[in-house]
């Protein structure tokens, strides 16, 4: 092995060296015009999230402030992050072609150390240190992009995806507020429920800030305490998302039932789970502001303590989005999203 290595640096001519050379010249020419666009694109974005987000904490500490501008000037946040992946597309093209031209310059600088036998211990010495500088320099420099060009306080992922938790971080790097008021305030969840003349049963959900991996599970509780529970899971980097009802009995197919068990409900709740950990972050009661025969719109009311029975456990750890806790109908139904 050690000697198939050796041979392979013995046998390392001037020409490609040469080669070498020339091309280098043209790869960190191109190297360098793209780090420099790439690194002012990315110093006026953060620069413009950095005036967005002086804005909103502007906007915050005025007692009657529009959370709808605030939720707005987020979205734009949150879309002006999401035109990174340019950026990071060309940052691992910078790594790439930069680690391959050191490593490509150091096997050359051995070879050509070993091609000159008779050199003086100077010619050594200086070639040593040439190839040494030309490596490091290769190895060095996109690091030195990485430090130079600091991540966003707001992270969105290479989908265009906010974490709840970083939502949640990003307002306390702002201003105290309980995650309770976050969630009412300006995310927003709302549920809309509707049945088509066919009996069909559709669910949508909708924030007024794009969060994922969040669990949201609501409890309709009826007068004689049968419970509907609906478990939606939301991992989509979209504010606005749509689920058709599935009966798990392939023989059923409409939903007038389930839609009025809702509808006529007494109780209503919402429980928000974080998705990475199961850990209950908030729990509220909801109100109806719509509520006819074939459409139901449910929003937050207000905050509220309580420790989920077993049935709102299980259902978090379960794969099925919605359960029916009665003894003529139990777990019957699923949930499909629309794409």
């Amino acid at each position: 092995m050690k000697e198939n290595i050796y041979s392979f640096f013995e046998n390392m001519s001037i020409y490609s060296v040469n080669f070498l050379t020339w091309t280098s010249a043209i790869i960190a020419a191109l190297l360098a015009l793209t780090t420099i666009i790439f690194s002012q694109f990315n110093e006026r974005l953060i620069q413009k999230i950095s005036d967005l987000t002086k804005e909103i904490e502007v906007y915050i500490s005025d007692v009657n402030h529009d959370r709808q501008i605030i939720n707005q000037k987020i979205n734009e946040i949150i879309y002006l992050l999401s035109n990174q992946a340019v950026y990071k597309l060309n940052l691992f093209f910078f790594f790439l072609i930069s680690y391959l031209s050191g490593l490509l310059w150091a096997a050359s600088g051995i070879g050509y150390s070993i091609d000159q036998p008779d050199g003086s211990l100077g010619d050594i010495i200086i070639i040593s240190f040439s190839t040494f500088g030309i490596s490091a320099a290769f190895f060095v420099l996109p690091i030195i992009l990485i430090k130079f060009n600091k991540n966003s306080i707001l992270k969105v992922d290479n989908k265009s995806r906010l974490k709840f938790s970083d939502i949640i971080k990003y307002f306390n790097s702002i201003t105290r507020v309980s995650i309770e008021n976050i969630i009412k305030e300006y995310i927003q969840p709302t549920i809309n429920i509707k049945l088509s003349y066919s009996g069909s049963c559709g669910i949508s959900l909708k924030q007024e800030i794009p969060i994922s991996k969040i669990s949201y599970i609501l409890e309709f509780v009826s007068v004689n305490n049968i419970k509907q529970i609906i478990k939606i899971t939301n991992n989509s980097a979209e504010k606005y998302n749509e689920y058709m009802i599935k009966p798990l009995n392939k023989n059923e197919n409409n939903f007038e039932g389930l839609f009025d068990l809702i509808r006529e409900s007494t109780h209503q709740y919402l429980y928000v789970y974080k998705m990475d950990k199961k850990e209950l972050v908030a729990s509220f009661t909801m109100d109806f502001s719509i509520n006819t025969d074939t459409e139901l719109v449910i929003k937050i009311n207000e905050k509220f303590k309580t420790t989920p029975d077993i049935q709102i456990i299980d259902i978090l750890s379960s794969n099925k989005w919605m359960h029916i806790f009665s003894e003529e109908s139990p777990n019957k139904y699923n949930l499909v999203q629309k794409k």
